[in-house]
């Protein structure tokens, strides 16, 4: 419980830090997450990847 205490007193510090940044945050995520939340995963960078310039 402590552990995760601790990371939600991380994330509005990282937000801070790196403003730029959009920070995805999974229920349940393991450090595997491409195998604990696979679906999430691919969802996140397909929606990632439609916001990026065409290729010319």
């Amino acid at each position: 419980m402590l552990e995760i205490q601790r990371k939600e007193l991380q994330y509005p510090v990282f937000a801070r830090q790196a403003p730029a940044v959009h920070v995805i945050r999974l229920a349940h995520a393991t450090h595997y997450i491409f195998e604990s939340n696979e679906a999430e995963v691919l969802r996140e960078m397909n929606a990632f990847i439609a916001t990026l310039p065409p290729v010319t």
